[in-house]
């Protein structure tokens, strides 16, 4: 019984997956448009940052588990890099004096250059996966639909 419904959920896992990581793909930008959106407004978003990096390295583990290849990898690792330059920037913001304003800028730039590619290439991901798993979604509903059919057989059994 158990062993059913491991095997059904473990399908379900690997069917779902082409479908799970492309949505991530598509997220994860969007997500980081609306972040900047709202820190225009004045909202603070270091949680929300917080929760896109950590949707980035589920991406980024998703990616990996489909093997897509190297451009697949450099989404995440431009969202690691702007939140590796997000600390001197805090640090050059806290002591802004005249002397740290051209490092502040180049800082700036690189992180403005990072979320660019970033974005470009989380696109260019998601469009690869769709071309690589044209029937993403109906297999991941398929899946979904088996799985839920086995737990019902296995609870009507008990």
């Amino acid at each position: 019984m158990k062993e059913d419904k491991k095997r059904a959920k473990k399908l379900m896992q690997e069917q779902s997956l082409p479908y799970n990581a492309w949505s991530g793909n598509l997220t994860i930008p969007i997500a980081m448009v609306v972040i900047v959106i709202l820190s225009l407004i004045g909202f603070k978003n270091s949680f929300f940052s917080l929760v896109i990096f950590v949707a980035t390295i589920q991406v980024h583990r998703q990616n990996a588990k489909l093997k897509l290849g190297g451009r697949s990898y450099i989404a995440p690792i431009m969202v690691y890099v702007y939140n590796a330059l997000s600390i001197p920037m805090v640090f050059l913001v806290v002591n802004l004096t005249d002397m740290t304003i051209l490092p502040l800028l180049i800082i700036e730039v690189l992180f403005f250059a990072a979320v660019v590619v970033a974005f470009v290439f989380f696109f260019m991901t998601a469009n690869q996966i769709k071309k690589q798993f044209p029937t993403m979604k109906a297999d991941s509903l398929a899946a979904r639909q088996v799985y839920q059919e086995t737990i019902t057989r296995l609870k009507n059994q008990i």
